[in-house]
């Protein structure tokens, strides 16, 4: 298990988008909220554009296990009711907005790879 730190440290605006570099299967992700407001936390990967969190308002430290369907080999459709932990190929995008001025948290991504 790989763990990834990101220190968010937001602008005026309450905003931050920045890429970081975890190739693996997206486990947990924890946000330290810190003296962020209620953040919106947008992760997406970078090489295919897949969301792996879309968490809006956060109120408090929160541990999220984001998950997605799984799909058959055989034809490519999605398993009902089966789901895996996604997988980010090269680099992740993190966006956090709404975050207040000039305010700092810390976000962690624990990942197989």
């Amino acid at each position: 298990m790989n763990i990834r730190h990101i220190g968010l440290t937001v602008d005026a605006a309450g905003a931050l988008a920045v890429d970081v570099r975890v190739s693996g299967q997206i486990v947990a992700i924890f946000v330290d909220k810190g003296t962020l407001d209620t953040p919106d936390v947008t992760i997406t990967d970078l090489t295919t554009g897949d969301t792996v969190l879309a968490a809006a308002g956060i109120a408090a430290d929160k541990v999220f296990m984001p998950r997605r369907l799984v799909q058959g080999a055989a034809d490519g459709a999605d398993i009902a009711v089966t789901y895996d932990a996604p997988v980010v190929l090269s680099a992740a995008h993190v966006v956090v907005a709404g975050a207040g001025n000039k305010t700092t948290g810390d976000l962690y991504i624990a990942y197989r790879g």
